[in-house]
């Protein structure tokens, strides 16, 4: 699937702030909520001996937190093609 293929089902879907007029803040909160899910799911993995990392949540909280990156974007008007190149620049302008 193509970033611009993504972003238009991310369009589809996207309902933005359905109580107030803040759609971007609704895609940066969702945002950090699954982040924070990915990051309690690495916690209990490495953490807790009795829990694992299971690949499948990871999966899951990875789409998820992509959903949100997507409708961030979308909010914003920023093509995902044209964030991953001027990510790539810059890191390799820092030496990755």
């Amino acid at each position: 699937m193509s970033t611009e293929d993504y972003m238009n089902f991310v369009k589809s879907k996207w309902t933005g702030d359905p109580i107030k007029n803040d759609a971007l803040g609704h895609a940066i909160v969702g945002l950090c909520g699954e982040v924070g899910e990915l990051a309690n799911i690495y916690k209990k993995g490495r953490f807790y001996p009795t829990k694992e990392m299971a690949r499948e949540d990871v999966l899951d909280e990875l789409g998820d937190v992509l959903y949100y990156v997507y409708a961030v974007a979308h909010c914003v008007g920023l093509d995902m093609s044209y964030v991953a190149l001027c990510n790539q620049v810059k890191l390799k302008e820092r030496g990755y």
